[in-house]
């Protein structure tokens, strides 16, 4: 019988990992093997035998930093990122919930104040280029929320509330711009939650190399009038469709949108202390306006603010472009939960949970590359993402009773491939493969490799 697989990719994503010894490292890799050929699956099950389950837990409850388990992944999403002129640093929060697990030391409130639910909070810096091909996560924060917050100051000092996990993620994104010459340009991309004076000024001040690109939360006091109104009151500068992701009940449309901007200068809050000393910051604003939605629908509306220069049409369809790639984060969330089941790990403690959580990002953002690369590169060979033996299962069954390739197929090939052993149909108007059925689908390409590797000849 020949090894059981050896995946190249997590030998490069998790490298040394700052780890000194060495049986912790082949601990790691094994751990990161056994995750992504069954995603959905308990460590038990994952792992195959007690043994193996005993070494896992044991890496687990060990004094290792969580962080350094993901510094050989940050340093190949730098290189990845390599030769690109500009990539996307998407981040955002998502809520990790473990009040049914009611042995779990460290975890904090997660809801309202009146709320028993339980948990803790993960913030991601996800690194995705202009085709919106996942690169890598850059930055991970978990944090848990404090039964007393701290009170809140009235100017600066972002960092020591949760908000500064905001600040941290420029840090970060600043440290990758000027790691090495002919870093590309990179944006930080957000949601509302990011749309307060600091986030902006913090990048002005300690992140330059950083530009960003925020949804607008605040209809603020302009020179002359209001954001929005003034917004509103610029003449439409051309038009742009985009598709708009379904959503719940919502099915997922094409939207015409009206595109207009105009500079602006953001000033401190009026409520900070000697705020009249704090620079007034110059943005743009892009607001991107639906136009004739269908009936029964709200009308999208966008308004971005950015440090990016607009000055005509072009300029700013590619910000609005740029933060639709925001869902991509979104789905990547949906992998970290629903893929990889992070909200079931039974792990006592919050110190062993930020532990796993950080290998479980890698596999989260390994599945997003596949289906990320396999949709904006199709016609290049499967085996950038795929070793010998995984590709030849899958032909093998696919193509049951034709002779065995010699060549292997394309990557779109194989993620479709992938993706109906997932449960994709492929009919006419199903789209292209998501998330889940290329999560499923790996755990079956797991079981038929290894068939192939214990069958085929040496």
């Amino acid at each position: 019988m020949q090894e059981h697989r050896k995946q190249k990719w997590v030998n490069e994503e998790f490298g040394e990992a700052g780890l000194s010894d060495g049986r912790q490292v082949k601990r790691l890799r094994k751990m990161a093997e056994d995750f992504y050929a069954m995603p959905q699956a308990s460590i038990n099950e994952a792992s195959r035998n007690w043994a193996a389950s005993k070494a896992a837990y044991r890496f687990l409850d060990s004094e290792i930093d969580a962080d350094m388990l993901l510094e050989a992944h940050r340093q190949r999403t730098l290189e990845r990122m390599k030769g690109l002129e500009v990539v996307l640093a998407i981040q955002d929060t998502t809520t990790l919930n473990f009040t049914t697990q009611r042995a779990k030391r460290g975890m904090g409130g997660i809801g309202t104040k009146k709320s028993e639910n339980r948990g803790f909070f993960c913030h991601e810096t996800l690194m995705v280029d202009t085709e919106g091909i996942a690169l890598g996560v850059l930055d991970v924060q978990s944090y848990r929320r404090v039964e007393q917050p701290v009170k809140r100051r009235r100017q600066g000092q972002a960092t020591e509330r949760e908000s500064g996990r905001w600040l941290r993620s420029l840090e970060s994104c600043q440290r990758a711009a000027l790691s090495s010459e002919g870093a590309p340009q990179i944006v930080s991309v957000a949601d509302r939650e990011a749309d307060f004076y600091e986030f902006f000024a913090h990048g002005a001040k300690e992140a330059s190399a950083v530009e960003i690109l925020v949804r607008a939360q605040h209809d603020r006091e302009l020179e002359e009038g209001k954001l929005f109104a003034r917004l509103a009151e610029q003449n439409a500068c051309g038009y742009l469709e985009v598709e708009v992701p379904g959503q719940d009940t919502r099915a997922k449309r094409r939207a015409k949108l009206a595109i207009r901007f105009l500079p602006l200068r953001m000033r401190a809050p009026a409520h900070w202390q000697a705020a009249s000393e704090y620079p007034a910051l110059k943005l743009w604003a892009i607001e991107a306006r639906e136009v004739d939605q269908p009936p029964g629908q709200d009308a999208i509306c966008w308004r971005l603010l950015t440090t990016l220069p607009v000055h005509n049409f072009a300029q700013a369809v590619q910000k609005v472009r740029w933060y639709t790639l925001r869902w991509k984060i979104e789905v990547f969330h949906k992998i970290l939960k629903s893929g990889c089941k992070i909200e079931e790990r039974q792990l006592e403690t919050l110190e062993r949970m930020e532990r796993v959580l950080r290998i479980d990002v890698v596999i989260a953002w390994r599945i997003l590359f596949l289906m990320t690369q396999g949709r904006a590169h199709p016609q290049i060979c499967c085996t950038v993402l795929l070793e010998d033996f995984e590709w030849k299962a899958l032909h093998g069954f696919v193509n049951k009773g034709s002779p065995a390739a010699r060549q292997p197929p394309t990557l779109g090939e194989a993620v479709l491939w992938i993706a109906k052993l997932g449960g994709f149909l492929a009919r006419k108007g199903d789209g292209r493969p998501g998330a889940t059925v290329l999560w499923r689908g790996l755990a079956k390409l797991d079981t038929l490799s290894q068939a192939w590797l214990a069958f085929s000849p040496s």
